[in-house]
C-alpha cells in the first residue's frame, strides 16, 4: 500500500494497519490512489471516453441495465436516485435518498443538469448507461424481489464492454433494455417480468 492512498470508511485499529475486512463500523468502504499507482499501461495513452455509467439503487421497475439517450442519462443524472449507506450513519442506512450526480459540479442544480447534458451533446460517441445495484421487483423482502448482485452487475459490464449485449427499444419508458446476453441468468435478472 502506498502512503499517498486516501481511504474512507475503512477500519484502522490502534496500531495502524488497515483492516479492509473489518465491517463493524460501515460495509461502504473505498479509496483512492494517483493513476500512476497501476502497473499496468500509460496513464498517459488513454483512449477516448465511450460510455458512461450511472449507479442507481432502485426497488421498483428499471432492470439491471438500461441505456439511455442523453436527455434521458441528464435527467437519471439529475434525479439521483439511491440509498442511503452506513458511510452516511446509522441513521441513513437504507433510506431512500435522492442525490444529484452533481457532486461534481459546483454550481445551482439546474446549470449542472444542463451542463452535463451539454458534455454529453459534444460527445456524440459516448453512450450512456444507468446500473441498478437494488433489486427488481420490490424491496428485499419482497417475495417476487430479485436482488441485482455485484455478480450480475459484473457480468453485464463485462459483456457490455465485449458489446454482446442486444438492445431494443422499451417505448413506455423511452430506454432500451437488453433482449439479449450470452449468460441467460443474467437476462433473466436484467429484464423485468
Amino acid at each position: 500500500m502506498k502512503r499517498d492512498a486516501w481511504f474512507e470508511n475503512t477500519f484502522v485499529d490502534d496500531k495502524g494497519p488497515i483492516d479492509f475486512h473489518n465491517d463493524f463500523n460501515t460495509t461502504n468502504g473505498r479509496g483512492t490512489f494517483e493513476l500512476d499507482s497501476i502497473p499496468h499501461g500509460n496513464v498517459h495513452d488513454i483512449p477516448p471516453l465511450r460510455m458512461i455509467l450511472i449507479l442507481n439503487r432502485n426497488f421498483d421497475i428499471l432492470p439491471a441495465i438500461i441505456k439511455l439517450n442523453h436527455d434521458k442519462a441528464a435527467a437519471y443524472f439529475m434525479l439521483g436516485e439511491t440509498t442511503g449507506t452506513s458511510a452516511g450513519g446509522i441513521s441513513e442506512a437504507g433510506k431512500v435518498l435522492r442525490i444529484p450526480g452533481t457532486i461534481f459540479f459546483p454550481l445551482h442544480h439546474a446549470s449542472q443538469g444542463n451542463r452535463f447534458l451539454g458534455l454529453l451533446d459534444n460527445s456524440p460517441n459516448v453512450d450512456v448507461y444507468l446500473l441498478n445495484t437494488g433489486y427488481i421487483g420490490g424491496k428485499e423482502n419482497s417475495e417476487s424481489s430479485k436482488k441485482v448482485t455485484i455478480g450480475h452487475s459484473k457480468k453485464l459490464i463485462e459483456s457490455l464492454l465485449k458489446n454482446e449485449l442486444i438492445w431494443e427499444n422499451d417505448n413506455d419508458f423511452e430506454y432500451q433494455i437488453v433482449t439479449k446476453t450470452p449468460n441467460l441468468s443474467i437476462l433473466n435478472i436484467s429484464t423485468p417480468k
